[in-house]
């Protein structure tokens, strides 16, 4: 039972190492009465504060609290706090902007990136002023045979993951009348942000997670070394986190440095389908060598991984050829560079039944960051060849290549462990402020990738109800950052599981090239 009393406490460790923005995105449906659809979304929504009067609540930076060093810390009153902003915003937003088109059209053109201008977000990526920022914000957008449901949830509060879990909490309270959610679905803790902290220490220092419990013991440095090159400490001052729409939805965030400000080349994002036949008969293909080769089991051998690996391998070869035309990188072909490849990883599975469970999902952050990194020619001859002809090549020059790459995903997400998050928990407590943490590497302008993955998260099954069923597609505004892949989530459900979408940002030039790239387009869906 939610607290009625004013609540205010620091969010998690684990909360503060997020960016200060907000995760932003679109949900869209398809609708002969958005009117009637939205008003049904609003009360769905003023149930829901009721259940988690916490989501109507603030986010503030606690530099006034002597323990805060510059935290965040969150604020609600089931007494005070208003019901959360659901607003409609016109179509088109401003002048400047696009008209989003109908619900047909944008089926029929596969719901291009273009039309999801920033300006339809009810909130921008970050604040101007971040202190009293609202946790939830929400606003819908009527097209003719469709409504676009636009939503901002504050990074610090909840990751990729429990913004799903949200959501699916908002659709059920939205197909559902109050006195059968009671008995037909189970919701997250009222008061969740309460126990967070306290859930995540018992969660890494009890049942055998000795690691988790050394930790707490380590100095910074030690705590640094043991978990180099995934984290550094970067001392302020430092760069304000980019407001650049594509941030909104990762879970990472990368130092901006005078290299990567320098750039001024058009930047854009790019959506790519890729299909998922070639992927699963890539993996097919590799099982074998796999199973003799590696030490990890066939259940690390992946149709994600292998997305992952194709998508390295590609970008990374057009954008090195492209800083070698330039001069950029003198001798590169005799040149040690590692090219890194970072991701977010969600620690739920690894901590257990109390952290997974799908009736009661814990909504905050368990972001745990993993590398990747291998020398520059073992990356860029990795999708040396389209998977049709890498079925019938041989071991040494075909699919092959594509298990060191593979190999590398697997073994960091194989280190996120109980006592591994409890180390990254640790390492929060050592800083006098935890935002100089940032994970060790910048897509920026050079070689390296950032990735974040909603691919395996349900959102696709959500279901509102009468009134808008569930949504046809899931986009983000329109980003602006070199070096970030976003994989959307996998719709399985009447499709046959047959594409996998990932919006891909890059410089313009190395976007065209990858655009027209033949072996990159010999993997997407013809």
């Amino acid at each position: 039972m939610a607290s009625t009393s004013p609540q205010t406490v620091f969010l998690s460790p684990l909360d503060q190492y997020m960016p200060r923005i907000y995760i932003r995105l679109f949900l869209i449906f398809e609708t002969n009465d958005p009117h009637r659809a939205a008003h049904r979304l609003k009360v769905g929504l003023q149930r829901l504060g009721l259940l988690l009067p916490f989501i109507k609540g603030h986010v503030s930076i606690s530099d006034s609290m002597p323990e805060g060093h510059g935290r965040t810390a969150i604020r609600w009153s089931e007494a005070e706090d208003e019901d959360i902003a659901f607003r409609e915003i016109p179509n088109p937003p401003n002048p400047e902007c696009i008209s989003l088109p109908s619900f047909a059209k944008l089926k029929d053109e596969g719901a291009p990136l273009h039309y999801f201008d920033p300006s339809f977000c009810p909130l921008p990526s970050s604040l101007a002023k971040p202190l009293n920022a609202p946790v939830l914000v929400a606003s819908y957008t009527v097209i003719e045979g469709g409504l676009v449901l636009g939503l901002c949830v504050h990074h610090n509060v909840m990751d990729g993951t429990g913004t799903v879990g949200l959501i699916r909490s908002w659709a059920d309270c939205t197909r559902l009348e109050m006195e059968r959610l009671s008995l037909e679905t189970l919701f997250p803790d009222a008061n969740e942000p309460l126990h967070r902290a306290e859930r995540l220490e018992m969660a890494t220092t009890t049942g055998g997670t000795s690691q988790g419990t050394t930790a707490r013991r380590l100095s910074l440095q030690e705590l640094l070394d043991k978990n180099s090159p995934d984290y550094s400490v970067i001392p302020k001052p430092k760069a304000t986190p980019s407001a650049s729409d594509a941030a909104a939805i990762t879970t990472t965030k990368a130092p901006v440095t005078a290299q990567s400000a320098a750039i001024s080349r058009g930047q854009g994002s790019k959506l790519f389908a890729f299909d998922v036949s070639k992927l699963e008969a890539a993996k097919e293909g590799l099982l074998m060598q796999w199973m003799t080769s590696s030490s990890l089991g066939a259940e690390w051998l992946t149709t994600n991984s292998i997305l992952c690996a194709v998508m390295w391998s590609c970008i990374t070869r057009i954008r090195s050829a492209r800083i070698k035309r330039e001069g950029g990188m003198e001798m590169i072909d005799e040149s040690p560079i590692a090219p890194r490849f970072g991701f977010a990883i969600d620690g739920r599975r690894r901590l257990g039944d109390a952290f997974s469970a799908r009736k009661q999902p814990y909504l905050g952050n368990i972001v745990i960051v993993g590398l990747a990194a291998l020398p520059l020619s073992d990356v860029t001859d990795a999708a040396a060849l389209a998977p049709s002809a890498s079925a019938t090549s041989s071991a040494s020059s075909g699919i092959s290549r594509l298990s060191p790459l593979v190999h590398e995903f697997a073994s960091a997400i194989r280190r996120v462990t109980p006592g591994r998050v409890g180390e990254v928990l640790a390492l929060a407590d050592r800083v006098p402020d935890v935002t100089e943490i940032s994970p060790s590497w910048n897509p920026v302008g050079k070689l390296d990738l950032a990735l974040t993955s909603w691919a395996n998260m349900p959102l696709y099954s959500c279901d509102f109800g009468d009134a808008l069923g569930k949504p046809e597609f899931m986009r983000v505004p329109v980003a602006r950052r070199d070096g970030l892949i976003v994989v959307l989530p996998r719709k399985r459900e009447g499709t046959g599981n047959d594409r996998i979408e990932v919006i891909i940002d890059l410089i313009e030039e190395d976007r065209a090239a990858l655009e027209e790239d033949e072996i990159c387009n010999s993997w997407l869906v013809s």
